[in-house]
């Protein structure tokens, strides 16, 4: 799924959440704050996947295949460094 069909889905979302908020009557703090919530989310994803298309277009394919193991408790995943660049370029980027 690209971030296009993400963007989507979110946008899809808030507007099934501000229908059933009318049609529900819930409170006005508590509407502002989950479409807040959701239009922060639908903007962070075209951010990281324009952030996830400049590394690519830098590296191609080489940075997804770079893990780094990361080990905290009993808990252990891996994360690759493209994924690691590209947060840090969308932090750097369009951070306010």
């Amino acid at each position: 799924m690209n971030y296009k069909e993400k963007f989507k889905i979110v946008i899809q979302i808030l507007v099934l959440f501000l229908i059933l908020a009318g049609i529900y009557n819930w409170s006005e703090k508590f509407t502002s704050t989950v479409s807040n919530w959701l239009i922060s989310i639908a903007i962070s994803v075209i951010l990281t996947g324009i952030s996830g298309e400049i590394i690519e277009s830098v590296s191609g394919d080489f940075l997804k295949k770079i893990f780094l193991m990361i080990e905290y408790e009993n808990y252990k995943f891996s994360v690759s460094l493209f994924v690691i660049l590209t947060l840090i370029l969308r932090y750097s980027l369009f951070h306010q």
